[in-house]
């Protein structure tokens, strides 16, 4: 009896191991699965990125690939000014590059790199980068700096390697708030998702920029600095701040702060329409 009990627990154990050597496995097989989905990708793959990733120009860079099967076929490389293709401005001539003769444009040094890159397999170390500003000495007659486009384009691979197709928006998202004098108007730069800068205006009744107007000197506020000077600093103390508004204290109920060093204006109206901007899809 002794002896069929101790088979039933050996075989009992066998089972009990079994079970765990399987879950111990379940991690791996769904991990292959993983890599498989996005070994297969076929489709277009958009990835915008800011030309200066602090935002101060709000330039995008776009890298656009074509996968199948998991491989890129094909690569569009631009960069887009407000919505403007300087690719197509280059090639109708609104965009000069160079005025030597026999030099290439914009876009014909940006489809060279395209080519070099389809022609190496999409291998970015092909291109090689002779100084830290990124130019290049593989590429018979491209004089600019590629390095920055390369990069993108190898990020973009990475991603798409990984199963990561979606990107986050890059640009300039701008929001408009009724005024009692006007329209106040909140710029939010992003990158990729993240917001990186801001701008903060208002369109007088007469239509004018009270920026514009205060630069020019034709709106005076009086006081040390003018209003767009105050704004810049409210601006860059919030983009310091990772656009966390609380951080803004204000130290009365008209809306004064003690926080940014030498804004004297009224900012808590201001610091609402910056969260609002900041919710708007």
């Amino acid at each position: 009896m002794l002896k069929g009990k101790l088979l039933i627990a050996l075989a009992s154990a066998v089972l009990f191991l079994g079970a765990c050597s399987n879950d111990a496995e379940a991690p791996k097989t769904e991990t292959q699965k993983t890599e498989q989905v996005a070994g297969t990708y076929t489709g277009t793959v958009t990835y915008n990125r800011l030309v200066d990733p602090t935002g101060a120009s709000t330039d995008v860079a776009s890298i656009v690939m074509e996968y199948k099967d998991g491989k890129p076929t094909s690569v569009s490389i631009d960069v887009l000014t407000n919505g403007t293709s300087k690719k197509e401005l280059a090639a109708s001539g609104g965009y000069v590059m160079s005025k030597e003769e026999g030099a290439l444009q914009w876009h014909e040094q940006i489809a060279a790199v395209e080519k070099a890159l389809v022609d190496n397999n999409f291998d970015t170390t092909k291109i090689n980068l002779i100084d830290e500003d990124g130019h290049t000495d593989s590429l018979t007659g491209v004089s600019m700096k590629v390095g920055s486009y390369v990069k993108l384009v190898q990020e973009l691979m990475d991603s798409v390697a990984k199963g990561e197709t979606e990107f986050g928006f890059s640009g300039i998202k701008k929001s408009e708030f009724p005024a009692k004098s006007g329209t106040d108007v909140i710029e939010v730069v992003y990158d990729n998702g993240k917001a990186v800068n801001l701008n903060i205006d208002m369109i007088q009744e007469d239509g004018t920029s009270k920026r514009a107007a205060s630069e020019e000197g034709t709106y005076d506020m009086g006081g040390e600095l003018a209003w767009h000077e105050q704004m810049d600093l409210l601006e860059d103390f919030i983009v310091a701040n990772n656009f966390d508004v609380t951080k803004v204290t204000l130290t009365d109920e008209d809306g004064h702060t003690d926080a940014v060093s030498g804004v004297s204006i009224k900012v808590a109206s201001y610091l609402d329409l910056v969260k609002k901007a900041l919710e708007t899809k």
